[in-house]
């Protein structure tokens, strides 16, 4: 009968880093199924719907409302109801990571806004600064920007009827980077007292306001009435080139 073979001190720790890791394993695989099934049913509750509200709230310096919120692993997170006190509402905002980019430490994500209202009031204050949410040096993108039949809506000082453009509908990409959010947009599609409006341009939001600048077709183009509107958001009309003079 043979002796079985002692076991070295390198031997035993071969075992112990065995078990160690396959209880790693185990242990992360149920974590994350745990987290896999749970995220969507915490996303709905009324907790993490304050936590979104509050920070929204911080974000864009007014009070922001939810009325309600999901998560799926598929669509991302969708608000639904979105609102501010008067100057602002949304039916839905979906917000989709790209979870391979996401993994490549390159943030990503596509976003969907459907019938926001946005209301300008150029008797109104100054808002507060918008205060971005910090994100990694090389920034976040946005390889798809949809908003699908927004309305914009401006309260002149000079006028008691508020200017309102309709039937908007934008496409794009954009980019937050540090403290700039710039929207270039593909399309531009919308309609202001019975003329439409055609184009493309580019948008951008920092912590001190609104600023773009948008090339549209030219029966709105000579639409005081749009361009007094896009004025109230620091937003202007790219200008046609001057023809030269003939020889």
């Amino acid at each position: 009968m043979t002796n079985p073979t002692p076991v070295t001190f390198f031997g035993r720790l071969w075992r112990f880093t065995k078990r160690l890791t396959l209880f790693a394993t185990v242990s992360a695989i149920f974590v994350g199924a745990a987290g896999y099934f749970a995220l969507p049913v915490v996303a709905r509750t009324p907790w993490a719907v304050r936590q979104t509200e509050k920070a929204l709230t911080r974000a864009t310096g007014t009070p922001i409302q939810i009325g309600d919120q999901r998560w799926s692993w598929k669509d991302g997170l969708t608000l639904r109801s979105v609102s501010s006190p008067e100057d602002f509402r949304a039916g839905s905002i979906r917000i989709t990571p790209r979870y391979g980019k996401l993994l490549c430490g390159k943030p990503r994500a596509t976003v969907v806004v459907d019938a926001p209202e946005l209301t300008i009031d150029e008797a109104a204050p100054a808002g507060l600064p918008i205060r971005f949410p910090r994100s990694s040096k090389c920034g976040m993108k946005f390889d798809k920007i949809e908003i699908r039949d927004a309305t914009y809506v401006v309260k002149s000082r000079s006028s008691s009827r508020p200017v309102r453009i309709e039937q908007i509908s934008l496409q794009g990409t954009g980019k937050l980077d540090r403290r700039t959010f710039t929207l270039d947009l593909e399309s531009v599609r919308g309609s202001v007292d019975g003329t439409s409006i055609t184009g493309k341009g580019t948008l951008r939001v920092t912590p001190e306001g609104f600023t773009g600048e948008l090339d549209v077709n030219d029966p709105a183009k000579e639409s005081a009435t749009l361009r007094d509107a896009l004025r109230a958001a620091h937003v202007t009309l790219k200008k046609a080139p001057a023809l030269s003079e003939p020889f």
